[in-house]
């Protein structure tokens, strides 16, 4: 997912199109050398846009400047913990979070960061405490992170931990704004595909609908990427692996 947060707080809207998504990041650079070099503002929304083009060691290099300069810059730690996961920081990674918020229990990232914490976890082996977080910390509304969580554990052999419950997801599908953001519906798709692994098997026909839905749609991250994945979480779930590969 592009970095959405840092390019609202720039040009007022989430960027679409890659032409856009380009423009904006053009000018989050641009503003973050005007502001110079101790703007802890800047720096950590420079750190995010680093995470999100991949520019890992970049993106960790800014997000640790910006605390330095302010520690409780929310957007610095989160875009740290991007460029930690992609480093494979592990249990030193947790630990810095736990740190980070215990000093804030409320702090707005709260969920996000120990979502961010289970994931760490899960590759770190310890399967209990992606368990625990995704358990105690998230919300019934955090359907989308509670989703990636559980299909993790899935894909490792383990026990997932508390579902989202099948008709909450069909309500937020069926909702104004249910398939208005290509990301969000694909966490929606992934919910669907754990709620088919703890043996609620009518979720698959809503894979399959979805990826109709997906198919027939003209925007086309819709109807290229999130279709053919949708129909294969279908046939997985189904116990009917397609026969090829799906290529997106």
């Amino acid at each position: 997912m592009r970095n959405v947060i840092g390019r609202t707080a720039v040009s007022g809207a989430a960027a679409g199109t890659p032409v856009e998504e380009l423009a904006v990041d053009a000018l989050m650079e641009q503003q973050a050398a005007v502001a110079g070099p101790e703007s802890w503002p800047w720096l950590s929304w420079l750190a995010s846009t680093r995470a999100e083009q991949g520019r890992v060691r970049e993106a960790h290099g800014l997000a640790e400047r910006a605390p330095a300069l302010y520690p409780r810059s929310g957007v610095s730690v989160h875009a740290l913990a991007h460029a930690e996961h992609e480093l494979g920081a592990g249990r030193a990674c947790t630990g810095f979070l736990d740190q980070w918020l215990r000093a804030d229990a409320q702090a707005v990232q709260s969920r996000h960061l120990n979502w961010h914490a289970a994931l760490q976890s899960i590759a770190c082996g310890d399967f209990p405490d992606a368990r625990r977080r995704a358990d105690t910390a998230l919300a019934r509304t955090d359907v989308g992170m509670r989703a990636a969580t559980n299909w993790r554990l899935l894909l490792v052999g383990q026990s997932p931990a508390d579902q989202s419950d099948p008709d909450q997801v069909r309500e937020l599908l069926a909702a104004p704004g249910g398939m208005a953001e290509v990301f969000h519906t694909f966490n929606l798709a992934l919910a669907l595909a754990v709620a088919v692994a703890v043996a609620v098997e009518s979720a698959t026909d809503d894979l399959y609908v979805l990826a109709r839905r997906a198919a027939a749609d003209e925007r086309p991250d819709f109807r290229d990427a999130l279709a053919p994945v949708a129909q294969a979480l279908a046939e997985v779930t189904a116990g009917r692996p397609p026969a090829r590969p799906w290529t997106c």
